[in-house]
């Protein structure tokens, strides 16, 4: 993903101060609600995809959902679903440094 399709997926607006909105989801609703979000977001995106701007776009956000959504399947409690979010976030950050492009995605552009 280039640097204008990253800015896409990670605006400001999803993150207030160190938590992000999809952290924050999670304190609030638990892992299995933020699985539900994930496969809906990953849904969204593949069927807009192409209907709404560059389908590339819409392509990398299903997929970043997509693999969130794989992690937090098995997950019940809140505490493990913020383990396993919080270290997703970290793997993505830390490949986006690797590509010297900025984070992606913390949350959904509806």
């Amino acid at each position: 993903m280039n640097t204008k399709e990253q800015s896409l997926t990670n605006p400001d607006h999803y993150k207030q101060g160190a938590v992000q909105t999809i952290e924050k989801m999670m304190y609030a609703f638990g892992p299995n609600d933020v699985l539900a979000f994930c496969k809906l977001s990953t849904f969204k995106y593949i069927d807009r995809a192409g209907h709404k701007g560059d389908p590339a776009i819409d392509l990398a956000k299903a997929d970043w959902y997509m693999r969130l959504a794989e992690r937090l399947m098995y997950e019940t409690s809140k505490s493990a679903g913020l383990k396993i979010l919080k270290k997703f976030l970290k793997e993505e950050k830390e490949k986006d440094h690797e590509d010297n492009t900025v984070p992606q995605m913390c949350g959904s552009n509806t």
